[in-house]
């Protein structure tokens, strides 16, 4: 098992945006920038937090999924605290804003993952920092929470990840 924390006000996941080529006509997906640097930064924390603590990145053990090291998550979504929670509740209140814990949730698996290398074209762009996870399907068993910070408390993401039996 391992634990770690991710500062800053948690993010969604969102949905790639349709580009039409003005060439070939096709249609391709594109990823938002602002997703891309979530993620980056997602990875970033982790693998020094994996680093940190002496462990290595759960690799999957081969190519069918029955045979891949299954993993649990617990995600809690800490978000910065709103002016119309009374002072009389200085604890952690649950979340009721406009973010979705489930798209939370999907970026957080996304930018846990290794980053792949993309075709453009006749050249392959690799990208060299590796995350912590082969794949997000490698994760069965999931758990997520979302929360208004507790008074004095800065937004964050706790995630904790467990090797399932």
């Amino acid at each position: 098992m391992i634990t770690f924390t991710i500062p800053g006000v948690p993010q969604t996941w969102k949905k790639p945006a349709p580009i039409k080529n003005r060439r070939t006509g096709k249609i391709s997906l594109r990823t938002p920038p602002e997703t891309i640097a979530a993620e980056r930064h997602i990875r970033s924390w982790a693998v020094a937090a994996f680093t940190e603590q002496g462990r290595a990145p759960f690799p999957a053990s081969g190519k069918s999924w029955a045979s891949r090291v299954h993993l649990g998550i617990r995600a809690v979504f800490v978000f910065p605290r709103v002016k119309i929670i009374p002072k009389s509740c200085p604890g952690r209140q649950i979340y009721g804003g406009l973010k979705d814990t489930d798209r939370c949730l999907n970026l957080l698996l996304d930018g846990l993952q290794h980053e792949r290398s993309t075709a453009r074209g006749k050249r392959t762009r690799r990208i060299s920092m590796s995350g912590v996870l082969d794949d997000d399907r490698q994760v069965r068993d999931q758990h997520a929470r979302s929360f208004y910070a507790a008074e004095g408390e800065e937004p964050h993401t706790e995630v904790t990840l467990w090797r399932l039996t």
